[in-house]
């Protein structure tokens, strides 16, 4: 099972999952899971359905709406 699908094992189907890939900054590793949300928060007032985002740092973050 990859890392995302540990995360959405069992949830309800998304339509869009977007992943984001960005460079280890020790701010960035302080606020991951605001900025997984402000990702998510953004594309939501798109019409794509359900989202999913995965922020991946040193480690991933998960926000889901």
């Amino acid at each position: 099972m990859t890392e995302i699908a540990a995360f959405t094992h069992g949830l309800p189907a998304l339509d869009v999952v977007i992943e984001v890939r960005t460079k280890l900054f020790e701010h960035r590793v302080r606020d991951k899971q605001r900025r997984a949300d402000l990702i998510r928060d953004r594309l939501s007032t798109l019409p794509l359905g359900q989202i999913g985002v995965w922020l991946i740092l040193s480690e991933g973050a998960w926000s889901q709406s």
